[in-house]
């Protein structure tokens, strides 16, 4: 099994600066509020460490790689013609299995959800995607609240986490994927 630190030292030479210092901040987080909700707090860590491990490659690399993996990615149409980088979540899942990463279908899971979400949102996969949108190293406004909203009621930290990621969408005009709106539905049922 591939540790912590042996996944940081190849992961700091693989990645930028900022996007290191990301996944840093984001296992930080992943791993706190592991800890006060239930999940293993070792492989939090690791998720939110590896969650962007395919975060800086290409779009067109990306989609090589999820039709050579056949991955499955809800609404591969949605994402291909305007947003391939959201491949990179299931990209990341699908690498850092295949290094030794990450083992457990938790962890897979959370990470290949961490940007859109994913039905059912379980601990693990709210954990971190809570935990990527609302890390330490995130300076917009409404992050700091998520974070303690989070540590309080877990589930009312993804309801803000989903309705930032939801208005922002809004804001720029762009096309909302179908599964961070499927995703907040379901918080309401």
């Amino acid at each position: 099994m591939t540790s912590f630190a042996d996944v940081s030292k190849i992961l700091e030479k693989e990645l930028s600066k900022n996007r290191f210092r990301h996944s840093l901040a984001v296992a930080r987080l992943a791993g706190e509020l592991a800890k006060i909700h239930g999940w293993n707090v070792d492989d939090a860590r690791m998720a939110g460490l590896v969650h962007d491990c395919a975060k800086e490659w290409k779009p067109r690399q990306l989609i090589f790689y999820a039709r050579r993996r056949r991955l499955r990615v809800p609404g591969l149409q949605f994402i291909l013609p305007d947003s391939p980088n959201l491949l990179h979540a299931y990209v990341s899942a699908d690498v850092a299995k295949e290094n030794g990463w990450i083992r457990t279908a938790a962890q897979v899971r959370a990470v290949a959800s961490h940007t859109l979400g994913r039905l059912p949102m379980e601990k693990p996969e709210t954990i971190l995607f809570v935990a990527d949108l609302a890390a330490y190293d995130r300076r917009f406004k409404d992050a700091r609240r998520i974070r303690r909203l989070a540590r309080e009621d877990l589930r009312a930290g993804l309801r803000e986490a989903l309705a930032v990621k939801i208005k922002d969408q809004l804001r720029r005009g762009k096309r909302i994927h179908p599964m961070p709106v499927a995703a907040w539905n379901s918080l309401w049922t």
